[in-house]
């Protein structure tokens, strides 16, 4: 992790202290007030010596280029909405697809050209 990376985040506990998971080994404490359990928060990382910390963003929006992604929840079965066709892109996931490092630079180049890009996470294992 480098200093002064954005990350997403979300609110896991607020007690005394604000605590934030922005997918390291452990949770980052925030001192921010006013926060929402499970609230989506963009935060900046700063490294001090090897403790880190985080900074509360404004929201994406307001920046200047937005460098996240939006998460969308739907009722409709996959299919429905891959059958819609309103994405120039859709990337599938899958624990018995090929490893992302023979794809990488093929996904990365189609990203790049994309308007309107669909990813479908499948599970690492059997649920």
């Amino acid at each position: 992790m480098k200093d002064g990376e954005l990350r997403e985040g979300v609110v896991t506990k607020i007690d005394k202290q604000t605590f934030i998971d922005i997918g390291v080994e452990h949770t980052i404490p925030l001192n921010e007030q006013g926060l929402s359990l499970w609230e989506r928060v963009t935060v900046k990382i700063h490294k001090d010596k090897h403790v880190l910390k985080v900074n509360l963003l404004e929201k994406p929006n307001a920046m200047e280029r937005y460098w996240g992604y939006v998460v969308n929840r739907s009722s409709l079965s996959l299919g429905r909405i891959l059958r819609t066709g309103t994405f120039d892109l859709v990337v599938l996931t899958s624990r018995y697809g090929k490893p992302l490092t023979e794809t990488i630079e093929n996904i990365r180049n189609k990203i790049k050209q994309s308007c309107r890009a669909l990813i479908a996470f499948g599970s690492p294992k059997k649920v």
